[in-house]
């Protein structure tokens, strides 16, 4: 790269750290090395055939709210899947290879979409930080709708590594769905007992007074919960 296209590249990664710090540093430090030559399809205009893929995928469906995309490929489908989807879709993005991110980054302004909040990064192998950023785009009251794409051709560890993050991302929607479905149902009842024992609460003592007082001696946990009233008559 020459001087004014370095100086562009920089630019637009102060950009990007403005909304996603993490992502920005990542391609940072691959730019401070010096990415290696090329080795993407310059993505100057989604290529037709790409753009007709990308439209025969949606056409029996209704535009997905999320959409998970694991390897950027050539970097041409995952442009004409922006440009395609609804402007009200969000798209997360993982890349294990963190130089091809960076190659892709280079010839695409990914920082315009995640300024719109259309898109959400993940690189390098790191399973927590894909599932913090698929948390982040639930809204499971809505019910979203999902899809999830491969669109690279992957070596046997990448497609490991994106297994494992697909499963990652699993686990948490089932862990999210559980924590709603506990909400939905026992929230206000929670709310109510809060309320009614509030005075209790602040006229008596912690459970830390009880410390060693019964050292020694079998005890009965009876934990405060919706079940309390069947298990008082045992």
């Amino acid at each position: 790269m020459n001087d004014a296209q370095k100086e562009s590249i920089q630019t637009r990664v102060k950009r990007l750290s403005e909304m996603d710090p993490v992502a920005a540093d990542q391609l940072n430090k691959i730019f401070d090395q010096g990415v290696s030559a090329r080795t993407q399809v310059a993505l100057r205009a989604t290529d037709h055939t790409h753009s007709t893929a990308v439209h025969e995928w949606f056409a029996e469906d209704e535009y997905p709210d999320v959409v998970v995309v694991a390897g950027v490929g050539d970097g041409l489908s995952f442009r004409a899947l922006l440009d395609t989807l609804s402007e009200d879709s969000t798209v997360l993005l993982i890349e294990r290879n963190i130089p091809v991110a960076a190659n892709f980054f280079r010839d695409f302004h990914l920082e315009e979409y995640v300024e719109k909040k259309r898109l959400k990064l993940a690189f390098g192998e790191d399973e927590k930080r894909v599932t913090e950023q698929f948390a982040s785009l639930l809204d499971l009251p809505k019910a979203p709708v999902m899809r999830i794409f491969d669109l690279a051709e992957n070596s046997p560890d990448d497609k490991e590594y994106y297994h494992n993050t697909l499963m990652a991302i699993r686990d948490t929607m089932r862990v999210s769905i559980l924590n709603l479905s506990t909400l939905v149902n026992l929230g206000p009842l929670w709310q109510k007992n809060t309320l009614t024992n509030l005075p209790l609460l602040l006229s008596n003592p912690g459970v830390d007074t009880l410390e060693d007082q019964f050292k020694n001696k079998p005890a009965i946990v009876v934990a405060a919960g919706p079940s309390l009233n069947n298990a008082l008559p045992i």
